[in-house]
């Protein structure tokens, strides 16, 4: 009881003060309407604020299942995009001989990347369990030519990036028929090149530059933009300079894409 005695005595005068403080808000708030509307509305702020706190802290954790989910939806809206394809008499360029090439289509998450080599390589988090396979293309989630599968393990894979002096894929001028090869020579993983266009083909900056029908890359995923083109030495074909479509420094999530036939058209093309 002496304890309690004491312990009032020592905190009676804060006590009476912050008795006296709400006691005097009270009074203010009480005392117009203009005052009442004053007291709620910076009770509101205040709420607000501190609500817009923990709803962003709450929006960062769930950005992750987020992502997850997004990957998801894009994977199964481009294999129900593939399987409309697969059912259309119209697209005769997914064809041959009136048998539409199947393409499906699934997603990964890059875990390791590089840039800044002469031979540069991604890993993504699936592999041969997971049904990836050497060779399937490696699309950005935009659907843009990033690279292809190189080698698989049980749980990941590596990929050879576009920026790699070992890569190489068709390409041609979106809305032209000059068929060309694709590959980067080093420097600047946003420069790669397209060689063997005619010179007559006539591109213009701006150009979009999309992939050929070949065993690893669908028909006219974009590749990038035409920025520049000067003379070959043949002086009948033309060099020219393309912006990737994708920043492979920052690639995060891509799409994986299977080509059905690609061992029988790859079998087929090695012979010549």
């Amino acid at each position: 009881m002496y304890k309690l005695i004491t312990l009032l005595k020592q905190i009676a005068v804060p006590l009476l003060f912050v008795l006296a403080e709400v006691l005097a808000i009270l009074h203010y708030a009480n005392s117009t309407a203009y005052n009442k509307a004053r007291i709620l509305s910076a009770t509101n702020s205040a709420v607000g604020a501190v609500s817009g706190v923990f709803g962003s802290v709450g929006d960062y954790f769930r950005l992750s299942s987020e992502n997850e989910a997004l990957r998801d939806e894009v994977e199964s809206l481009r294999n129900q995009l593939a399987d409309l394809v697969a059912d259309s008499t119209l697209v005769s360029s997914y064809s041959a001989e009136g048998e539409i090439v199947p393409y499906y289509f699934s997603s990964a998450k890059v875990l390791q990347n590089s840039v800044i080599r002469q031979r540069n390589y991604f890993i993504i988090d699936k592999g041969l369990r997971d049904g990836v396979q050497a060779n399937m293309a490696v699309l950005s989630m935009q659907g843009e030519a990033a690279g292809y599968v190189v080698t698989c393990s049980e749980k990941f894979s590596v990929c050879m990036s576009v920026a790699s002096i070992d890569f190489t894929m068709g390409g041609r001028i979106q809305g032209k028929e000059f068929f060309g090869s694709v590959g980067w020579s080093g420097g600047d993983h946003r420069k790669i090149n397209l060689t063997d266009i005619p010179r007559y083909a006539a591109p213009q900056v701006g150009d979009t530059v999309v992939s050929t029908v070949s065993f690893r890359f669908p028909p006219d995923v974009t590749i990038g933009y035409v920025e520049s083109w000067e003379e070959a030495d043949d002086q009948t074909t033309i060099d020219i300079t393309l912006r990737t479509a994708v920043d492979l420094a920052t690639l995060r999530d891509v799409l994986l894409v299977q080509y059905q036939d690609s061992e029988e058209l790859e079998n087929l093309s090695s012979g010549y």
